[in-house]
């Protein structure tokens, strides 16, 4: 499933400004990334792991010829690790490495859609004063209706040594 990165148009036809994220589940969580970062969605298939790589990346699939590297976001996160269900996809992004862009693949529990949410929707991430927290990774926080969507910074999340990895072990 390739992602649209263009702006939805509203009702008008105008283009609506508000940034897209693509929203998927993640340990029973709900959370959003950026679509432009975003290149496509993966069904699930068979990864094959590294000897010795870092202990998130899980390993690597073939993506049309070439192997893209796949990271266990739930432990990039410190969320607890489970079994993947049926709807469990790769969402394949695009991570900075120095001056370029290299693809990365991160499995999540199940992609939902790509939803604009507005500036004024979007709530900075408290600081409450842990040490050892890193909530640079979170954007902010869209409340929608019951739920609250965590919106995830790829850059921060996925910068310095995963993006060094990335950028050696990507074929083209």
């Amino acid at each position: 499933m390739q992602v649209d990165r263009r702006h939805a148009r509203n009702v008008a036809g105008e283009e609506d400004s508000s940034p897209g994220y693509i929203t998927f589940t993640l340990a029973s969580q709900t959370l959003g990334m950026d679509v432009n970062h975003v290149r496509e969605v993966l069904v699930m298939q068979e990864i094959t792991p590294l000897p010795e790589s870092p202990g998130d990346i899980l390993g690597v699939v073939d993506v049309r010829g070439t192997s893209l590297p796949v990271v266990d976001l739930k432990s990039r996160l410190g969320l607890p690790s489970c079994e993947l269900g049926p709807d469990a996809q790769i969402l394949v992004i695009e991570i900075a490495t120095g001056s370029q862009r290299q693809p990365l693949g991160v499995v999540v529990d199940r992609v939902h859609h790509v939803e604009q949410i507005p500036a004024n929707a979007i709530q900075p991430c408290p600081d409450i004063g842990i040490s050892n927290w890193n909530n640079k990774i979170i954007e902010g926080l869209s409340l929608r209706g019951t739920k609250t969507i965590v919106l995830l910074s790829v850059d921060a999340l996925f910068g310095g040594t995963i993006g060094e990895f990335c950028a050696e072990e990507v074929v083209s």
